[in-house]
């Protein structure tokens, strides 16, 4: 995983040798299927309910076949739902003791250990894996128990990411990778699998992708299956340079997670750190949001811990670039301001010069000196009234026309640059939606870091001077307050400007809140800075 930032950092100081198009044509197969999510969703949770319906129905005394439907129901919720995974596991464990078969109790509990790997509990996971005994199984579970116990330590060493315990664990993966290739059918997917894992791990990365293509042409593998392949293809070719292709291979990875309704992955979440480090921020963010939702989704403690690294540069760039074209967008206000003055003061000359005609002509009138004279006179200047007054309101007309033309420029402009909702931007609603959601993205990044910041903060408060999150899990303008003091930005100006207050409401709302509390004033904010994050 470091060797993996490390060359996305070296991406971004790299100029992009690859085409927007390119790059869209690549995702345009992944958005597809995403907008496809929960309809796959609802499908799945149509097999699980059937399959529960199933286990009703059997007569609970014939263990054998209740093992077999648990089984099922663990191979549902192994990568999709930790917690349903968890107890559907644990059911194995029980039925294993209660039968004392030990290869049923190995089974269960490698299936136990599955699921605690996938959650990030990598000590609980090798203390159940280490209370098996490799040699009193038969050889296919042995190859999975190695295999097993490889991914531990491999996932510990990605979770470590240091110069001392990495390279241990590293190298103990290894190990046991190769005593899963050792007791694999020599004709079978997990042999090669294995193989291309181990060439990956050593950094033999032409081998590694060789293997993993085999197996994806001589194999009849799944689609989970199929996602892990491509993800661990997409790092052979993002560390040989072919950017392009990793790509390719990170969506195709994503498909196939997506499409078999797995939330414990990691193609997203590595496409999108690709995709951030060469500059196309708006796939990036879209991509990170998705790979939190799933990893929340599922219970993951270490995908949430690896997003969590991301996730705020990828939403401070989009913020920077919404700032960028909000800015663009003043600039095109401004000159249509100055457009209109100028149409307005073009009008209040036609005026006055209106004006001065009708005096000319009322002159004319009174005088009356010479009637042939006047009545010329006044012919020439009705006709010059009138050109005047065509030429003038042609010049207004001709404001206006160009006027509605710039408009209707502009709109084409940011339509094909794909910004949205202009209308509402030039009435200045943009701002306000996107400082929302940036107070939105605040209170679920803040709250992920110190998910008992509400119930810590309430403690200082009697029951009816409590506050609480709303409906959708945001925090209120109290909470906000003190949630930053938290992250020790404990100026009031600071404050202020973040959340878009003057500095005396800023004030107003600290005191106020003090004095609810039921300790002194000066110990407030101490016992606000001793609430712990995660």
């Amino acid at each position: 995983m470091r060797s993996f930032i490390i060359f996305l950092f070296l991406l971004s100081s790299v100029s992009s040798a690859y085409s927007q198009p390119a790059i869209d044509s690549i995702l345009r197969e992944l958005d597809i299927v995403i907008d496809q999510k929960d309809k796959l969703l609802k499908n799945k949770k149509k097999i699980i309910e059937k399959i529960k319906i199933e286990l009703i129905n059997t007569d609970r005394e014939n263990e054998d076949m209740v093992f077999g439907i648990y089984l099922k129901l663990f191979d549902e919720y192994g990568s999709f739902i930790y917690d349903s995974a968890f107890h559907y596991a644990y059911k194995l464990q029980e039925l294993a003791y209660k039968s004392e078969n030990p290869e049923m109790i190995a089974y269960a509990r490698m299936k136990m250990s599955f699921v605690l790997l996938s959650s990030g509990m990598f000590a609980e996971a090798l203390d159940t894996l280490q209370t098996i005994n490799p040699d009193k199984l038969t050889a296919i579970r042995k190859v999975e128990y190695f295999d097993l116990m490889g991914r531990a330590y491999y996932d510990m060493s990605e979770y470590a990411s240091d110069t001392y315990f990495a390279p241990i664990y590293n190298a103990k993966g290894n190990a046991f990778t190769r005593l899963a290739i050792k007791y694999a059918n020599p004709l079978g997917y997990q042999k090669w699998a294995s193989t291309a894992l181990l060439n990956l791990k050593i950094n033999k990365l032409d081998s590694a992708y060789f293997y993993y293509h085999k197996v994806l042409t001589d194999f009849d593998v799944s689609l989970h299956q199929k996602a892990m392949i491509y993800a661990s293809m997409a790092h052979c070719k993002l560390s040989a340079g072919d950017t392009l292709e990793a790509i390719a291979n990170f969506a195709s990875s994503a498909v196939n997670d997506i499409t078999s309704v797995v939330t414990e992955t990691i193609a997203l979440r590595n496409l999108a750190n690709v995709l951030y480090y060469l500059g196309y921020i708006k796939s990036a963010h879209k991509y990170i949001l998705i790979a939190d939702d799933d990893a929340r989704f599922y219970g993951a403690r270490q995908r949430s811990f690896q997003i969590s690294g991301v996730l705020p540069l990828i939403e401070g760039e989009k913020l920077g670039l919404i700032e960028k074209q909000k800015k663009q967008l003043e600039s095109y206000v401004i000159f249509l301001a100055v457009l209109i003055a100028l149409i307005i003061f073009s009008l209040v000359v036609i005026f006055k010069q209106l004006t001065k005609l009708k005096g000319a002509r009322e002159t004319i009138l009174v005088t009356n000196n010479n009637l042939q004279l006047l009545n010329e006179t006044l012919k020439e200047a009705n006709k010059i009234k009138e050109e005047y007054i065509a030429y003038y309101f042609n010049i207004s007309t001709n404001y206006v026309d160009k006027l509605e033309h710039l408009k209707e420029n502009i709109s084409r402009n940011l339509e094909n640059k794909r910004y949205s909702n202009i209308n509402q931007s030039l009435k200045k609603l943009v701002i306000n939606k996107e400082r929302e959601q940036l107070f939105q993205n605040f209170d679920k990044i803040f709250l992920s870091i110190f998910p008992d910041f509400v119930e810590g903060f309430n403690s200082l408060f009697d029951e009816k001077d409590r506050v609480h999150l709303t409906n959708d899990g945001a925090m209120n303008t109290d909470l906000r307050i003190f949630a930053l003091i938290r992250m020790d930005i404990t100026e009031n100006e600071k404050i202020a400007k973040i959340l878009n207050f003057s500095i005396n409401t800023i004030y107003s709302y600290k005191n106020r809140i003090k004095k609810r509390s039921l300790i002194p004033n000066n110990e407030f904010e101490e016992r606000i800075m001793e609430i712990k994050s995660v």
